[in-house]
């Protein structure tokens, strides 16, 4: 018998989410929303990773959550 088999996941590596838009802020509060993915990789999206940092510092720092929609409101900002 010459036939071979190759096991291979049943998924790839997503796309990435579209270009985040800011469609709503004022003083202290930001409303960020995206697309999501043109491809999933064959499984659903679980959620999106939120990362943010100080105007003034070049360290970023990640939500400790998965937001879960396309979206995201962003609270008690200030001013940079």
């Amino acid at each position: 018998m010459d036939d071979y088999v190759t096991a291979k996941f049943p998924f790839t590596i997503p796309d990435p989410p579209g270009v985040p838009r800011v469609i709503d802020w004022d003083g202290s509060t930001a409303t960020v929303i995206w697309d999501r993915p043109r491809s999933d990789g064959g499984a659903r999206i679980q959620g999106y990773k939120i990362e943010f940092r100080d105007v003034q510092d070049n360290v970023w720092a990640s939500a400790d959550y998965l937001v879960k929609d396309c979206n995201y409101q962003a609270y008690n900002l200030e001013p940079g």
